[in-house]
């Protein structure tokens, strides 16, 4: 059956398809082609075909913004997503588009961000260990994400016969390509689809996703707003210290308070067994928040953010009357570690809470919560900053754990915070479903070739 693409009421093109089952066209005049064009800029890129004299459908184009990709329901076709920023805030614009029917895709296509802080990285992260073979139908996997992904890199598209060209415009192979590369990073990222390690955040995904797996086997729990009954369970006589990061105001947005309790096996591993967060400018709600884990759980140590003058810790210090004691920390003042360096508190405690987290020394909660409030933490030349969110949130999780471990190793009899790598405790778990997006799919495409994709299901 043939559909006509109508121009003004004009009949301009026709489709088809071939033996293969790949979609054909044809114009009855090379200017037609200029009609098309001029379909797009007279209709805002838009341009309708008409079935039949009562079914219509239509193809629009419109800019990867999430405040104006509303209002419309059909298929989702969205191209190089690791360049359009706020990526995660675009999708849940966009998601009611093909939430209205279930036969609605959305198919997505990239190569890899240069920074793993992009969504579109932990959209297309493979599971860990996962190893590529040349494969000329490419790659399918479920992401850690749980999105499925058909992965094509320059391998697989030269096993498909896609051919790849030098500078001087001779047919190599992607060996050969990639050594006569000038930049063999850009290389690896667009042409090999390895993921980058690192970028502007301070924490990979990987070392992340193993201290939440890590956490989920020990029962690590996330609450938001109020502690639930029950919470204390299973913390009965642990040596427990608390990091407690009250509210601040960053750019006219109020941020959320944050007491983690945390926990030092003998391991070496630090466990952060709970964690609350929560919005209020009240004291009493502080106060009744810390009472309560105070009581319940009898902690050594409470690590109290000081930045701001201490006022929050002269309250705690009330507030326990002299039962806990308190650990002001004042992240700005400096610290030596060393012959002749110095640091600032906050990056001293920042640097052994990430060190901790890449020697697989910690464990955190497996929440999307956690996850998000930890990638907030950026890397600015030797030190870190917390980036504000739409939320308000402010790496304020990060910031009471940071705190808690400190706590722990401050108490730890002067031994430091520092602990050594290759620790003989590790709980890792297989890669499980953490979520099947049914109708979603992302392609991953090397060097932006996406004829070896053409025509799959």
């Amino acid at each position: 059956m043939e559909i006509k693409a109508l121009a003004r009421e004009m009949s301009v093109a026709r489709f088809g398809k071939d033996e293969a089952g790949f979609c054909t066209s044809s114009v009855d005049d090379v200017g037609a082609w200029k009609d098309i064009a001029e379909i797009y800029k007279q209709n805002k890129l838009e341009v309708k075909i008409r079935h039949s004299s009562t079914c219509v459908s239509r193809i629009k184009i419109i800019a990867p913004n999430w405040a104006t990709a509303r209002g419309l329901t059909g298929h989702l076709l969205l191209d190089e997503i690791a360049f359009i920023p706020d990526f995660k805030r675009f999708l849940s614009a966009v998601d009611p588009i093909i939430s209205r029917q279930a036969k609605y895709k959305m198919i997505m296509a990239t190569t890899l961000p240069d920074d793993d802080a992009h969504y579109a990285f932990e959209l297309a992260a493979a599971p860990v260990g996962m190893v590529f073979e040349p494969n000329a139908e490419g790659t399918f996997y479920k992401s850690q994400a749980g999105m499925w992904v058909h992965r094509v890199d320059a391998q697989d598209a030269h096993a498909a016969g896609v051919p790849l060209f030098n500078d001087e415009g001779q047919l190599v192979t992607p060996d050969e390509h990639r050594a006569e590369a000038r930049d063999k990073d850009a290389w690896d990222l667009n042409y090999a689809l390895k993921f980058p390690m690192g970028g502007t955040t301070a924490i990979s995904m990987t070392h992340l996703r193993i201290a939440q797996e890590t956490g989920a086997a020990l029962g690590c729990q996330f609450y938001e707003g109020e502690l639930p009954d029950g919470w204390a369970r299973g913390l009965e006589g642990k040596r427990l210290a608390l990091g407690y990061d009250p509210a601040s105001t960053e750019n006219d947005k109020s941020n959320p308070s944050v007491i983690s309790v945390l926990e030092k096996l003998a391991s070496g591993l630090v466990v952060t067994h709970r964690v609350l967060r929560f919005k209020s400018q009240e004291a009493r709600v502080h106060r009744r928040h810390l009472c309560e884990m105070r009581d319940a759980l009898s902690p050594f140590v409470i690590a109290v953010d000081a930045t701001g003058g201490g006022l929050w810790a002269s309250d705690v210090e009330e507030w326990t009357n002299g039962r806990v004691p308190v650990l002001a920390v004042k992240g700005s003042e400096s610290k030596k570690i060393g012959y002749n360096l110095t640091s600032t508190i906050k990056t001293y405690t920042a640097k052994n809470l990430v060190t901790a987290l890449e020697d697989g020394l910690l464990a955190l909660p497996p929440d999307d919560a956690v996850k998000a409030d930890f990638r907030l933490i950026k890397r600015k030349g030797s030190g870190y900053v917390n980036q504000l969110d739409a939320s308000g949130s402010h790496g304020d999780i990060f910031d009471s754990v940071r705190l808690g471990y400190y706590g722990v190793a401050f108490a730890d009899a002067g031994a430091g915070v520092r602990e050594p790598r290759n620790s003989d405790f590790s709980v890792r778990l297989q890669a499980g479903d953490v979520g099947h997006v049914e109708n979603s799919r992302l392609d991953l495409v090397a060097g932006g070739r996406r004829a070896v994709c053409r025509g799959y299901a």
